[in-house]
C-alpha cells in the first residue's frame, strides 16, 4: 500500500445488520456484497448481553444474485456466541476463491441465526467489509448509509 493511501481507499463498509435486540428463532440478513469489486469480505459480529440458553451464529453464503436470503452455498461459518460470551465479537473472513466458481457465484452475504429456548440478545450487530478492492477508491462502494469518513 502506498504511503499516501488510506484504508478507506482499500476497504468499504459493504454490508450491515444494524444494531438490534432480538429473540431466539430469528434469522437476520446482511446486505449482499458484490465480490466482482472486492477480493475478500470480512464480517464482524458484535453482541452485548446474551441470555441463558441463547446462541448466535453467522454463516457466510454465496450466490448469483445479491439477495442474501436466497443464497444456498455455505462459504464459512463462525464460532458460536453464547451466554458466557457477553460483550464479545467474532470475525469471519472469506476470499473469492472460497466461492462456487463453477456456478458463477458473484455475491456473498451474512446470515445471522439466533437460536435457543426463549432467550434474547440485547444489541447485536454485523458490519461487512469489502477488502482489497479491484477499483479505487473503495469508498465508492460504501453503503449509502455511511455518513462520514474521517482521516487524521
Amino acid at each position: 500500500m502506498a504511503a499516501s493511501e488510506w484504508y478507506h481507499q482499500k476497504m468499504a463498509i459493504a454490508a450491515t445488520i444494524d444494531p438490534v435486540n432480538t429473540a431466539t428463532a430469528t434469522t437476520l440478513y446482511t446486505d449482499g456484497i458484490d465480490m466482482d469489486v472486492f477480493e475478500k469480505a470480512i464480517f464482524i459480529v458484535a453482541a452485548n448481553t446474551i441470555a441463558a440458553n441463547t446462541t448466535a451464529v453467522l454463516t457466510v453464503m454465496s450466490g448469483t444474485a445479491a439477495t442474501v436470503s436466497a443464497m444456498t452455498n455455505t462459504v464459512a461459518t463462525s464460532g458460536t456466541l453464547t451466554n458466557g460470551t457477553d460483550d464479545s465479537q467474532m470475525w469471519v473472513e472469506v476470499d473469492t476463491e472460497d466461492f462456487n466458481v463453477d456456478a458463477r457465484h458473484r455475491y456473498c452475504g451474512g446470515v445471522l441465526t439466533v437460536a435457543g429456548t426463549g432467550g434474547t440478545i440485547d444489541h447485536i450487530a454485523v458490519i461487512g467489509l469489502g477488502a482489497n478492492t479491484r477499483y479505487h477508491p473503495a469508498s465508492d462502494y460504501d453503503l449509502a448509509t455511511v455518513t462520514s469518513i474521517t482521516n487524521s
